[in-house]
């Protein structure tokens, strides 16, 4: 829900269309080259820490943790301003409600920046989850997980998001796995940044990385 409601406030997207022949790769030539994850943001949301030789983790960016920041202090001023001068008034209802809705996307936000993104070489995983994978039966139930043995390439994709009155790129890093599927890694809007760290990540994991944006 927090994905469509952020997709709604930055705009719709385009899929550009690439061909992955360049790369002289089967697996390549099976994956999909469109966009995984759907909309994105027009500034760096998130950034590479390396924690250990065995561990890499995604983290918020400071420019995320401070968006996220404006739309809690915004949506808790706006709904109390409504509350102090008309408790009893019944006009009062929509302008609190989207202050509270405006606070909770934020709070939203905080909580998805601080999901840890984690490269465990020592364990053999990428995961995104609050749940620890080694301490799991069955790891089917993760949405963002996989063995880094099954990693065959990282993939740098970029998607256009148009709204009416503004449009901008958002670039996606997948991993690819050995029989062609994508996981998502992260997805944000500064291209330069974002190459960076798959370039680290790409020498961390000792995996090529498909570059299409």
């Amino acid at each position: 829900m927090l994905k469509k409601i952020i997709s709604q406030l930055t705009g719709q997207s385009e899929r550009p269309q690439f061909d992955a022949s360049i790369f002289q790769d089967p697996i390549a030539m099976k994956t999909s080259w469109l966009p995984l994850a759907g909309g994105g943001s027009n500034f760096k949301s998130a950034r590479l820490h390396q924690v250990n030789e065995q561990r890499m983790e995604f983290r918020a960016s400071p420019a995320m943790k401070l968006f996220a920041m404006v739309f809690v202090v915004f949506g808790l001023v706006l709904a109390t301003l409504f509350i102090s001068k008309q408790p009893d008034s019944k006009e009062v209802y929509i302008p609190i409600a989207m202050g509270l809705l405006f606070a909770a996307v934020g709070a939203g936000m905080f909580y998805s920046g601080y999901t840890p993104t984690v490269f465990d070489l020592g364990h053999g995983y990428f995961c995104r989850s609050r749940k620890k994978p080694e301490l799991m039966m069955d790891k089917s139930k993760l949405k963002r997980y996989a063995e880094l043995n099954r990693v065959h390439a990282l993939q740098i994709i970029a998607e256009l998001c148009k709204s009416d009155k503004r449009s901008y790129y958002s670039y996606e890093l997948n991993l690819v796995l050995d029989d062609g599927s994508r996981v998502n890694v992260v997805d944000h809007g500064n291209q330069n940044a974002l190459r960076t760290d798959a370039q680290t990540l790409s020498q961390f994991l000792n995996k090529p990385l498909w570059d299409a944006s």
